[in-house]
């Protein structure tokens, strides 16, 4: 029970919170898939005794799971620690206090709780820092931490000061978030191509699904829900995935404050669902007379859907500002840690001169900033509302430790050094991630592309055959077992259960192309219109290419 002491978890609760409702939970869920699955789905209906058994596999894989998600919490916010420890160590507070402040950064995930731990070891057990570093150290999911608090309880022993030792660390931990950042790239890489095979297999499988009712009799309507249900489940887990091995990194803040870009934002999208509900309708109106009659229900959802182009072409320009405003940040810091510094600390006047430079997005922000310092506003809350404005989340994070170190007492230049460095590595490392989620992005397409052409044909196959034997003059009686027929009904059915799964699948693949980036959701809404109309395109290009091959008239 290693494993269990690592989440602070003994076996008792564990028993009560996670093995017995998992497996509670479960079999429920097996019961009642299988009461509601027909007698006539025959073996299908067995496969509800597979659910108790992933509850079980779920409750033993557990602590695992939290110890990896743990871990994977600390590490993508190490560098966030890093920065907040080294420049609160300039300033003119304890040790002890500078815990403290720590334990109260909501933006360091899991990194508070194992800095309370520590804090709550010095403060009330009176444990010398050195001893509880390592007590902690042996006792955290993540590497990096671990060695971090190794080195750190051997500096404490040997007498360096904490400051010398933080300001050496910033380059070594730096360097070990991004190797971690770098890894978890190169994991995305390498399961991109586990995600193309993994998907063209699932297309392969609809495929057959689609055909097989034809020669063993099976209720394709059936058949083709359960295909549809496992390649969604599916689609799911891998979302799930790639959103664990992806770095934390948003570029977007999470700030309560509600600034002009997020009214805009909610505008845009309300308009473009407003628009593409108006648009349903009409096209729905219209599709029962003689003009869109004719017209395929795949265009007409893709037609109804377009509007949200509007809202995700806005989240993609004002996104484009957040990323100018992040690349300027540092250097605007630089100068005014620096201008700051000369002047004793004072950072109303520099501020004042910087507003006339040229920060491109970030200009506005600045001249806004210094206008409420200016009006005599909490300098916190200034710059709180200035971080908020930017709508960038690195901008929120280190502006705040800016301005929290300064007003403790420390060197606005020497801050400002350590912020702006830190704040550059991260945008290398992020351009690195636009280019893998670039590549992402190309890979989306062409399976979208290459799923939706295999299954069209499948299908246009199916419906050929069935066509061409319901128009024989034989009796029925004679084709019995050897092929069977389906109801034009079922078919029409089935087509619109083969779209649905592709318009899902185009959501959650657009979806995955911003967890992969980083980037605000709405943005998603562009890739999403764009695989729906690539879906539909495909989809009654290989329907006309296979009939008119086949050359048979339904």
């Amino acid at each position: 029970m290693n494993y269990l002491s690592k989440i602070n978890m003994s076996t008792g609760r564990y028993l009560k919170r996670v093995l017995l409702p998992a497996v509670a939970v479960s079999v429920f869920a097996g019961a009642a898939i299988y009461m509601l699955i027909p007698e006539s789905a025959g073996r299908f209906r067995s496969a509800a005794f597979v659910v108790p058994f992933l509850g079980v596999v779920y409750a033993v894989m557990y602590p695992y799971l939290e110890i990896d998600k743990r871990k994977g919490e600390i590490e993508s916010r190490i560098h966030i620690f890093i920065t907040t420890f080294g420049v609160l160590s300039i300033s003119e507070v304890d040790r002890k206090h500078i815990l403290k402040i720590i334990t109260e950064k909501k933006e360091l995930g899991y990194l508070t709780r194992e800095v309370h731990k520590l804090y709550v070891l010095v403060d009330r057990w009176n444990q010398s820092l050195a001893k509880a570093c390592r007590f902690l150290a042996r006792r955290s999911p993540s590497k990096i931490f671990s060695d971090f608090l190794d080195r750190f309880a051997h500096s404490q022993d040997s007498g360096e000061t904490m400051e010398g030792f933080l300001m050496k660390e910033q380059e070594t931990v730096m360097n070990d978030y991004a190797s971690y950042y770098r890894g978890a790239l190169y994991e995305i890489d390498v399961f991109k191509e586990i995600y193309t095979a993994l998907l063209l297999s699932l297309a392969f499988l609809m495929a057959f699904i689609i055909i097989i009712p034809i020669l063993v009799g099976e209720s394709m309507v059936h058949l083709t829900i359960y295909a549809v249900f496992f390649f969604l489940v599916v689609e799911v887990g891998i979302a799930y995935f790639i959103k664990s091995i992806s770095p934390y990194d948003p570029i977007w803040h999470s700030r309560d404050v509600v600034t002009k870009a997020d009214r805009k934002l909610l505008l845009t999208f309300v308009v473009s669902l407003a628009a593409c509900f108006l648009l349903g309708i009409l096209l729905l109106m219209l599709r029962h007379g003689e003009l869109l009659s004719r017209v395929p229900f795949q265009i007409l959802f893709a037609l109804s859907i377009t509007p949200l182009l509007y809202a995700g072409y806005v989240a993609r320009v004002e996104e484009a500002k957040v990323k100018r405003k992040d690349e300027n940040f540092p250097s605007f810091l630089r100068t005014l840690g620096s201008s700051a510094s000369a002047r004793g600390g004072l950072i109303l006047e520099p501020l004042y001169f910087l507003s006339a430079h040229d920060f491109g997005p970030l200009t506005q922000d600045i001249k806004n900033l210094y206008r409420r310092m200016a009006l005599r506003v909490d300098m916190l809350k200034s710059w709180r509302f200035f971080s908020a404005e930017t709508g960038s989340h690195l901008i929120d994070v280190f502006s705040k430790l800016f301005v929290e170190s300064i007003n403790l007492g420390a060197d606005p230049e020497r801050v400002a050094e350590i912020i702006s460095s830190n704040f550059s590595r991260i945008l290398t490392l992020r351009k690195q991630k636009f280019q893998v989620n670039a590549s992402f992005i190309g890979i989306v397409y062409g399976i979208t592309a290459g799923m939706a052409f295999s299954v069209a044909i499948s299908f246009t196959i199916a419906k050929v055959i069935n066509a061409m034997y319901a128009n024989l003059n034989v009796d029925l009686g004679t084709l019995a077992g050897i092929f069977y027929m389906t109801d034009t009904s079922n078919l029409v059915l089935v087509s619109y259960l083969i779209f649905a799964a592709f318009v899902i699948h185009s959501l959650i693949s657009a979806v995955l192309i911003r967890v992969i980036d980083g980037g605000h959701y709405l943005n998603s809404l562009i890739h999403f219109v764009f695989l729906v109309w690539l879906s539909a395109a495909v989809i009654l290009l290989s329907e006309k290419v296979v009939t008119s091959l086949i050359s048979t008239e339904f």
